[in-house]
């Protein structure tokens, strides 16, 4: 069975562990925003912090999984900041790249737009330098999905780092098979349409109490449809994270099995030479010789 679908039962449990680590979680992370205001610190520290919480995700999934431990804090902050780094000029890399097949096709002609289900209209190299973008931080993603559940892992009290190339392409179908139909249903369900329009509206509700800006109308929310699709989001990071620890796991099974086929043959090689070396050593193997 594909590790996609193997994570699916596994993903349920990491759920319930991520709805009551994740609000700690941010509470955690809430002094870490005011770095945000010191010059050049605003941009590292939220991808830190947002790679933050997707060690969460990490964590839970490894605690369902079986492989729970003590995190380190300390552990886990070292690991957000590195990674958070490393993904975000890879993810400026992506979108530099996607940008270029998206003139590529405008400097061809393709100029007329493009509608989005449940989104809103965009220019047609737009959309495709959009679509790009998407399948390479897709691939990205699951490129790096095992070497980050490596790095969790390893964020723990008395933890070793982990080797960031270990692992590196693990499960990358299924990893790139949940995080795809994971994002299709997001648009296709209206769920992004739906988080979308709540923090627009958001936005404006506090600009009316804060700023007095007045409303043209009456703003409601709609705190059901947010709630599902706040759920949904969780319940999609932690089938890709879930997916992950498959992947990892697999590898680290197939690392020590390997490990102890080496031991047993060393420990065969030297129990021949040893019974070699006492046959040659017998009176009559000596007179013979």
């Amino acid at each position: 069975m594909p590790l996609f679908l193997r994570a699916l039962p596994l993903s349920l449990v990491a759920l319930w562990h991520y709805v009551f680590v994740l609000p700690l979680v941010l509470i955690v992370s809430v002094p870490f925003l005011l770095f945000m205001l010191l010059p050049l610190m605003a941009l590292p520290v939220m991808v830190t912090i947002t790679t933050f919480v997707t060690f969460a995700g990490y964590r839970c999934a490894l605690a369902a999984h079986g492989k729970g431990s003590e995190p380190s804090f300390f552990r886990l902050i070292k690991s957000s900041l590195s990674w958070g780094v490393t993904n975000l000029v890879s993810g400026t890399v992506l979108m530099i790249a996607a940008y270029g097949i998206g003139r590529l096709f405008l400097t061809l002609g393709f100029s007329d737009t493009v509608k989005i289900p449940t989104i809103f209209a965009v220019p047609y190299a737009g959309g495709l330098a959009a679509a790009a973008f998407m399948v390479l931080i897709t691939f990205y993603n699951a490129l790096v999905a095992v070497p980050m559940t490596a790095a969790a892992n390893a964020a723990r009290t008395n933890g070793q780092d982990s080797d960031p190339f270990s692992g590196m392409g693990g499960g990358l179908f299924s990893l790139m098979i949940a995080n795809f139909v994971w994002l299709s249903g997001l648009v296709y369900l209206d769920l992004l349409a739906v988080i979308v329009d709540s923090v627009a509206k958001g936005l404006l509700m506090v600009a009316d109490e804060a700023f007095g800006v007045p409303l043209e109308q009456v703003i409601t929310i709609d705190w059901l449809g947010l709630t599902l699709a706040i759920a949904y989001m969780m319940w999609g990071t932690c089938w890709f994270c879930a997916t992950a620890i498959l992947a990892w796991d697999r590898i680290m099974q197939r690392k020590a099995k390997g490990e102890s086929v080496e031991v047993q043959s060393v420990a065969k090689a030297s129990a021949d030479e040893l019974r070699a070396l006492r046959e040659a050593r017998m009176p009559g193997n000596r007179e013979q010789s």
